[in-house]
């Protein structure tokens, strides 16, 4: 019985093409069959097939849509105001000292200069999930940077279709990005823009 089940799940994407072009088709040819005049009929058919099948898909061509626009609009790294670091927390080639194994820089600076908040926001019906990283002074409350980045998970269809959902994103973020992030906030006081 756990086989039959899994043939199912393993077939679900094909089944749901084939209901859906199926509807579409019988539908394209049902209203291919009121018109009179070939060009009518297969204009009819198109524009009918056309009509159902985006019943079905809708929100994975605007989903994505949107989904880039907030990636060109609203990801990746902004810098609104750099601040400078005392000298004893810079190395001599001018590599950072405040960064250790675990990549988060050291409480010292960030529980007494600055804040460090995390905001996930999805969107729906979309399934757009944002992610926003954002840098404050704590003293004055100035935003000196933020870094935001997007996951697309897909329409409907092709997460109730699918074993695995997978997502898209855009600007990903790792332990890279976040130092990068960092390092264009934080500079030496000497060099402060």
């Amino acid at each position: 019985m756990k086989e039959l089940a899994a043939l199912a799940v393993l077939t679900m994407p094909l089944l749901a093409i084939l209901c859906i072009g199926g509807l579409a088709g019988f539908a394209g040819w049902a209203a291919g069959r009121r018109v009179s005049g070939a060009k009518k009929k297969w204009t009819a058919s198109l524009a009918t097939a056309l009509a159902v099948v985006m019943v079905f898909t809708w929100d994975e061509i605007v989903g994505r849509m949107y989904f880039h626009y907030l990636c060109e609009t609203e990801g990746g790294l902004r810098v609104r105001k750099q601040t400078g670091l005392p000298a004893s927390l810079w190395n001599a080639d001018g590599t950072q000292v405040f960064f250790p194994p675990r990549h988060d820089p050291s409480d010292e600076i960030f529980q007494r200069r600055l804040e460090f908040r995390a905001d996930i926001k999805t969107t729906y019906p979309f399934n757009i999930t944002g992610y926003s990283d954002q840098l404050t002074e704590r003293a004055t409350g100035t935003l000196l940077g933020s870094y935001a980045w997007f996951l697309y998970f897909g329409g409907w269809l092709s997460n109730a279709t699918a074993l695995h959902t997978t997502a898209t994103s855009c600007h990903g973020y790792g332990t890279t990005k976040y130092e990068d992030f960092i390092k264009h906030v934080l500079v030496p006081e000497a060099i402060r823009r």
